[in-house]
């Protein structure tokens, strides 16, 4: 083999083999958020603040609804509870026989999504932005 040949081998087999690291902003959009990172993007409003507080007291499930975020909207349990926290804090009434409901919230415009399904055999759903905008 001549000289030349080693040459282009070596730096083949260098980039090739040297695994590109990601820069700090690719590495921080792809770390899942925790439920206290997600808490932090509530308190910074009042009535979110309130909101998650609220539903983090009456619910459970809120660490296994942040696990299961694509780190965008949050999927939370539907009941009257949450009817009732959503009333208190967003002062808006969703009906129980309403079907879809579109809401913001007065101070920081993060949004809110609840949906009733066609049939009451699926669950009801309620969705919540994580950062509003």
């Amino acid at each position: 083999m001549t000289d030349i040949s080693l040459g282009l081998e070596s730096i083949i087999d260098m980039m090739t083999s040297t695994e590109r690291t990601p820069s700090k902003r690719q590495s921080r959009r792809r770390k899942e958020k925790t439920p206290d990172d997600i808490a932090e993007a509530f308190v910074a409003c009042p009535r979110c603040g309130f909101f998650l507080a609220g539903y983090r007291l009456i619910h459970d499930d809120y660490a296994e609804a942040v696990g299961k975020s694509n780190g965008k909207i949050l999927d939370l349990t539907w009941d009257n509870a949450t009817r009732t926290l959503v009333q208190k804090s967003y002062g808006c009434h969703i009906h129980q026989d309403a079907y879809h409901y579109e809401g913001t919230c007065q101070d920081c415009r993060r949004t809110f999504v609840y949906k009733a399904p066609a049939t009451r055999r699926i669950q009801e759903s309620f969705q919540i932005e994580i950062s509003p905008g």
